[in-house]
């Protein structure tokens, strides 16, 4: 894949200058996400570099394809360390490396985990009307705790 040249050089060259080598990751230390994955600008479009590392060093990616980290480390754009996967293996991978937002840390929830678990252990003693009015959520908010189908890591 031939690269493009840019006035301030080809888009490899752009790469190699804002990348530190270390015994294990190749640090990106350009730019940023707020997710601290590595960017780069290319036809006034972001690119993540993880991505270009991948296009570099080891071929094309598939339409639909994700570059996962094996490393977990954002920032780092080591081919060794990089792997295919679709949507469904990505969030696999998240779900293992324990980098899903679930409980408290997804940012839509409402309940703290403490008043999920007041939520179990008053299944079948006040009833879920009663419960959604006292926590300010719907009765089908409740009714999912109770069928274990959201708060899972709370039994």
């Amino acid at each position: 894949m031939p690269m493009k040249t840019y006035s301030r050089g080809s888009l490899t060259d752009r790469f190699w200058s804002q990348v530190t080598i270390t015994p294990g990751c190749w640090l990106w230390t350009g730019a940023k996400t707020k997710f601290g994955y590595g960017r780069i600008s290319l036809n006034c479009k972001g690119m993540r570099v993880h991505r270009l590392s991948y296009e570099i060093h080891i071929g094309i990616i598939p339409e639909n394809m994700a570059v996962l980290h094996k490393c977990d480390v954002p920032n780092c754009v080591n081919p060794d360390h990089l792997f295919l996967g679709d949507n469904a293996i990505n969030q696999k991978d998240r779900k293992e490396k324990g980098r899903s937002a679930a409980g408290e840390s997804n940012g839509r929830s409402v309940l703290t985990k403490i008043q999920v678990e007041r939520v179990i252990n008053m299944k079948g003693i006040i009833p879920q009307r009663q419960l959604a009015k006292m926590l300010g959520v719907s009765k089908s908010t409740i009714g999912e705790i109770h069928r274990g189908k959201s708060w899972r890591s709370i039994k």
